[in-house]
């Protein structure tokens, strides 16, 4: 072994595998992480669906209103229209469970969920606030998204990362008039 260092195709060769494994380990880092940064798009992109087919369930009465025309979001009807495009958009069961082909890898938590009328409605969420100044909803999930072995490496974390995924969506109504 000790020939094989001190000719120069020797060392060639163990410099080249020392790059190589090093290159590798880099490259198996990075797409971890990139398929996890994929992740949170996708979940953040789920998150925004919902929330806009749930700021969509309007009082049609209050808005046609001639006197004072009103969007007024119907809390009930976008409580359920939300869970179930969440459920669609995510692959989840009615449990928000991941199915096959879910980003989720494990047990999606709506951890906010509020349906905003009465402005301005400020809220907070640990150490985030926010002030919403016109009717909209607002939704905060927690989506576990499983680590490779290379980025569990990276960030310490034992399988799952838990993603928190917060966003404020509010209606577009167009006048007609």
């Amino acid at each position: 072994m000790r020939t094989l260092i001190q000719s120069e195709k020797g060392s060639s060769a163990l410099s080249l595998l020392i790059f190589l494994l090093a290159f590798l380990a880099v490259f198996a880092l990075v797409s971890d992480l990139a398929r996890l940064y994929a992740a949170k798009i996708s979940v953040r992109h789920a998150l925004n669906l919902s929330l806009r087919a749930a700021s969509g369930q309007l009082d049609q009465d209050r808005l046609a209103d001639p006197e004072i025309p009103r969007v007024y979001i119907l809390p009930l009807q976008a409580r359920e229209i939300f869970d179930d495009a969440l459920r669609e958009n995510l692959r989840l069961d009615q449990g928000n469970n991941p199915q096959a082909g879910s980003v989720a890898g494990g047990p999606v938590e709506v951890s906010y969920f509020q349906v905003v009328n009465d402005v301005p409605f400020t809220y907070s969420w640990g150490a985030y606030s926010e002030t919403v100044t016109r009717p909209g909803v607002v939704g905060i999930i927690r989506v576990p998204v499983a680590l490779g072995l290379f980025a569990r490496a990276a960030t310490g974390a034992p399988g799952n990362l838990v993603l928190t995924v917060h966003s404020t969506v509010g209606p577009e109504v167009i006048a007609t008039r």
